[in-house]
């Protein structure tokens, strides 16, 4: 419960810094492979085919995906919220009633609290467990109580007082030769998005977001949006990090926990499920309708689907038989194709005489866009290419030095046999790590190098290790 520690541990003044661990699309190539938007540290950026760089052009994006005919870009904006006015507008009309139940709460806990302010989370963890809305209560208390709290805090007032909260904006960028037109806002939120797509009519999209406000346990909404103007409509509250649009773009398939297993060493169960979203036109239907279940499959937070045009669905899972001793669970993920109108089974897709290649990180796989190939990397940075038709693991990189940040971006394809990923080059004595963005062609082996030239301010932190000055070390 990330955000709710962080926000606890402000307010008993120990500074603390969240780094994510995960590694996300930095680097995320058009449909048409003309283009390719880089999110570096100082904003979104557009590159070509030939490596040339644009200055920032969207400040703060975390998140961004293009629509399918290769002209607009998603972008997912953070932003930041200082008051319970803002915070308000981002709850629906239940949580903002159970935000100011949970203020009461608080207030009640800090006005009776007569110990040590640093022994204050010890002492109510199961109140500030049981809060979904932490720090909006808190931003409540700060604007209808502030008398009472400043008396009864004293010195920790202060930290309250500089207390806000990330939100996010959805929004669509025409992206030309001119730089970004347009903005038009589509959603906000005040939970992390962590992924979007576009279907293949370009009509919506769907938006990954951190499950609860205050909770981080492997949890996400999916959302579809309508790109025309409308409302956002929750598909679960339960899903992995990875859904997919069907080839049409009418239905959407995702993994949704079945249940919440605490016991973060068991895999919980979950299922594969696909529900139609969009009428022939694009449009969201009325009513989704029941979703219908593909496959049971061990869940995990980060489970990848992949749709594919001949309607087969590859995804990562764990394999598990049930029942099983718990010693015989494993972490291992691997690959599976299921074709839900041919076949009634899922079919291994890596070889079990490959699968010693893998790891958790296989749910950072990718397809190329003629569906023949899959680039798999692993969390040591090692990155190999899977033939579809004849089984075969084919590596691209070998692992990189451990002491590295091992896989700055998840490997994107370009076209149907050109890969571009982080490479490791050569690195100066004072740094820790540093890499190219490289396209590699995976029959020919040869390679581009594409951030060759790059301004120092477009690959601090992202391709360099940044020093004290915000800037990659010499």
């Amino acid at each position: 419960m990330i955000r709710l520690i962080r926000t606890w541990l402000l307010f008993i003044g120990v500074a603390l810094v969240c780094a994510g661990c995960e590694p996300t699309n930095r680097l995320v190539w058009s449909p048409d492979g003309l283009r390719a938007v880089v999110l570096a540290s100082d904003g979104l950026r557009v590159c070509d085919q030939a490596g040339r760089i644009s200055e920032p052009l969207i400040k703060a994006v975390d998140v961004a995906c293009w629509t399918p005919d290769s002209t607009h870009a998603l972008a997912a904006t953070r932003s930041k919220v200082h008051s319970w006015t803002e915070a308000a507008k981002l709850l629906s009309p239940p949580e903002r009633k159970q935000a100011l139940n949970e203020a009461g709460k608080l207030r009640e806990a800090i006005l009776s609290y007569s110990g040590s302010w640093d022994d204050f989370l010890k002492h109510n963890d199961p109140l500030l467990s049981s809060c979904r809305f932490t720090a909006e209560a808190l931003l409540y208390l700060r604007e209808n109580y502030p008398d009472q709290l400043k008396s009864k805090l004293k010195d920790r007032w202060g930290d309250i007082e500089k207390l806000d909260l990330d939100a996010w904006d959805v929004r669509s960028y025409e992206l030309t030769a001119a730089g970004v037109a347009g903005g038009s806002s589509l959603y906000r939120t005040n939970r992390a998005v962590v992924d979007m797509r576009v279907a293949s009519h370009g009509k919506a999209a769907l938006i990954v977001e951190q499950a609860r406000p205050s909770d981080d346990d492997g949890r996400y909404q999916i959302s579809a949006i309508p790109l025309e103007g409308g409302t956002a409509r929750r598909i679960t509250e339960q899903g992995a990090m990875f859904p997919d649009w069907s080839a049409d773009g009418r239905s959407l398939v995702y993994m949704e926990a079945a249940r919440t297993d605490k016991d973060k060493a068991i895999p919980a169960l979950g299922s594969l499920k696909v529900v139609a979203v969009c009428e022939a036109s694009g449009i969201l239907r009325k009513d989704f309708g029941a979703a219908r279940t593909l496959a049971y499959v061990p869940f995990t937070g980060t489970g990848r689907i992949r749709c594919l045009n001949s309607g087969r669905i590859i995804f990562s899972s764990q394999e598990m038989a049930l029942p099983c001793a718990a010693a015989d669970t494993t972490s291992l993920l691997t690959l599976f194709m299921l074709d839900p109108d041919r076949l009634a089974t899922a079919t291994r897709l890596v070889p079990r005489t490959a699968e010693s290649d893998l790891d958790r990180s296989a749910c950072w796989f990718e397809v190329s866009p003629d569906e023949t190939m899959v680039s798999i990397p692993r969390s040591s940075g090692r990155i190999a290419v899977l033939n579809v038709r004849t089984g075969d693991l084919m590596e691209v990189q070998p692992e990189v030095d451990p002491a590295w940040q091992s896989l700055p971006t998840i490997p994107q394809w370009r076209s149907s046999d050109e890969l571009c990923f982080a490479a490791p080059t050569k690195k100066s004595p004072s740094d820790k790590w540093a890499f190219d963005l490289v396209v590699m062609n995976v029959n020919s082996k040869a390679r581009q190098i594409l951030s060759k030239g790059w301004a120092p301010e477009a690959v601090s932190g992202f391709l360099r290790e940044t020093n004290s000055a915000g800037l990659p070390s010499k």
